[in-house]
């Protein structure tokens, strides 16, 4: 189309915007932020959640066995020094500060934070507790640090039926440990001073607390502050990071969305040539698609329209000019042909003025014929609710009853698209006008007909005809206008014609033609 801008050719100018605390890109600046600083919140939650479940899952419960083996490693030292040359000493004792105790004065794991208390009664709940017992060769308790509910001469099996083999293999030179959920143990061999096992050592402390066990303990609320401390700084060194990469991310957003505002405004006011360029295929590259479809299609709608304007401008300009001619140049007509009759009438028969009086009744018939095709031609004639077929039908019997010209129609019903409806119907007006008019036609013969590819219209008359001259379109008698119709309906047009002869036009469009 002509004055059409193509997208990326019509650029669109818009003004530098300053940044506003109020407009889209600081908003999105600022969701930036705020999501920033929630993901800072929730890394640093998640983060001591994860250290909180690694510690008591695997952390702990190995620091928790290694204290273990480290009880009863020493216990069992003690036990050797306390030993007898044949074996364990009889009056070992878990007792403090008693003749035979394992827990020597000046020993390291003298300490408050290792030592495994001496409970002389019977305790209420026993899976929390900590204890200790000195086992003989023949699996049995020689001292215990909980007497109550491990006293001393019971069978290690009976006793301690799941830690009997670990026992045994203590008693066999071998140490183990291990641990649960429950709690965590270790088992050592006392040795002599030969290197030979004499005993066994058994140690058993409480398992490492859960996350529910730390989370419902007071203890945890110390290490609030220093959470909050480093939540702050990370806060300090990351939210405006994520406001500088939101400020950039947002920029080319934002200015996109200008683009597409200002070019709104733009069409809004009149100017339906601009485009917007086409920069990616997301969400907003599709607004810019449709946008410039939506911009298109409003030129075309405003170029049909102006067409549509001057075409009915035309309509109208034709219709007041046939009726001018039918209410003034025909009836003026009509009256000259009266009159010359009335005087051929009157004048005696013999006189010189007869043949001039005949010249001119027939130079004035001629003329009535001329304008009564010329008014035809101009006659706007409504195509919407009629077939093809019909139109020419009608058209056909206007020229019979109306200038008593033999039109003789030969008409298959055919159907088209509009733009072809129109474009043959008004060929084959001209061509009856032409016909009429400059070729003195009194026989036209039109003949209509289609196959399944194309429509083929032959029109032909007993006129005067004229001479074909090469390289010459015939533009005196509209043949011109003709052979443009026919080639924007994708068809052709051949014309035959010799002086004296008649003229005949054929006309060959495909079925599915471009208009």
């Amino acid at each position: 189309m002509k004055g059409k801008a193509s997208p990326g050719k019509q650029g669109i100018r818009i003004r530098q915007h300053a940044f506003r605390w109020t407009g889209l890109q600081a908003r999105m600046t600022m969701a930036y932020v705020r999501a920033t600083i929630g993901l800072v919140l929730l890394f640093v939650a998640l983060a001591w959640l994860a250290f909180i479940v690694v510690a008591t899952t695997f952390v702990a419960p190995f620091v928790y066995t290694l204290r273990a083996r480290e009880l009863a490693e020493r216990y069992a030292s003690a036990a050797t020094l306390e030993a007898n040359p044949s074996g364990l000493n009889p009056h070992a004792t878990f007792q403090p500060h008693r003749p035979g105790t394992l827990i020597l004065p000046g020993m390291p794991s003298a300490s408050e934070d290792v030592q495994i208390p001496y409970l002389a009664g019977q305790q209420p709940d026993t899976r929390r507790l900590a204890f200790a017992l000195l086992v003989t060769p023949q699996s049995r308790v020689l001292a215990s640090s909980y007497p109550a509910r491990y006293p001393a001469g019971a069978s290690i099996p009976l006793l301690l039926p799941e830690r009997a083999r670990l026992i045994t293999n203590a008693l066999a030179g071998t140490a183990a440990s291990g641990g649960d959920r429950r709690s965590v143990y270790a088992a050592e061999p006392v040795w002599s001073r030969q290197r030979q096992p004499i005993g066994a050592v058994y140690v058993q402390l409480p398992g490492a607390p859960s996350v529910l066990d730390l989370l419902g303990q007071r203890s945890w609320l110390s290490v609030v502050p220093s959470l909050l401390m480093i939540s702050l700084l990370l806060l300090i060194i990351i939210t405006p990071i994520g406001g500088i990469f939101g400020l950039l991310t947002t920029r080319g957003v934002v200015r996109r969305i200008r683009y597409l505002a200002t070019a709104t405004t733009q069409v809004a006011a009149g100017h339906y040539t601009q485009r917007i360029p086409f920069s990616r295929k997301d969400e907003i590259g599709e607004l810019e698609q449709h946008f410039n479809r939506m911009a298109e299609q409003l030129e075309e709608s405003r170029e049909a329209q102006r067409k549509l304007t001057e075409q009915n401008a035309r309509l109208a300009e034709r219709e007041r000019i046939s009726r001018e001619l039918h209410d003034a140049l025909s009836q003026e007509l009509f009256s000259l042909r009266m009159l010359a009759g009335g005087l051929e009438s009157a004048i005696a028969t013999g006189s010189d003025l007869h043949p001039y009086l005949e010249t001119l009744e027939q130079a004035t018939d001629d003329m009535l014929r001329d304008l009564r095709a010329l008014l035809l031609e101009l006659r706007p004639v409504q195509l919407e609710n009629l077939e093809l077929s019909q139109a020419l039908e009608d058209l056909a019997l206007t020229y019979r009853t109306r200038l008593g010209i033999n039109v003789r129609a030969e008409i298959e019903p055919v159907s088209l698209p509009e733009p072809a409806r129109q474009a043959l119907f008004r060929i084959v007006q001209e061509a009856l006008t032409n016909a009429i008019r400059h070729g003195e036609a009194t026989t036209i013969t039109l003949v209509l007909h289609a196959t399944a590819e194309q429509v083929e219209l032959i029109m032909s008359d007993n006129g005067k005809g004229f001479e074909q001259i090469e390289g010459r379109a015939g533009q005196g008698l509209g043949l011109s206008l003709m052979q443009e119709r026919v080639q924007q309906l994708g068809g052709r047009l051949s014309v035959e014609s010799t002086p004296g002869a008649g003229t005949r036009i054929a006309i060959c469009i495909p079925r599915e033609n471009r208009s």
